[in-house]
C-alpha cells in the first residue's frame, strides 16, 4: 500500500486494484500515478493506493 497524508483529515480516499489477480489495469494506472507524482499534488486527506491481490497478480504475470 502506498500512503498519502496532507496536513488535512479529510477527505480520505482508498483506491484498490487488482482485487481478483488478474487484473492489470489497475497497476498500471498506479504506476503511472506514481510517475506522474501524485505525492506532491495531494493538497487535502489522503490518498491510498492499495494492491489487494499481490500474490495473485504476480503469478499470473509469471505463468
Amino acid at each position: 500500500m502506498f500512503h498519502i497524508i496532507s496536513n488535512t483529515p479529510w477527505p480520505n480516499i482508498c483506491i484498490v486494484a487488482c482485487t481478483h489477480g488478474n487484473e492489470t489495469a489497475g497497476i498500471k494506472v498506479f504506476e503511472e500515478l506514481m510517475r506522474e507524482g501524485i505525492g506532491k499534488k495531494v493538497k487535502k486527506g489522503s490518498l491510498r493506493l492499495l494492491v489487494s491481490n499481490i500474490s495473485t497478480f504476480y503469478s499470473t504475470l509469471y505463468r
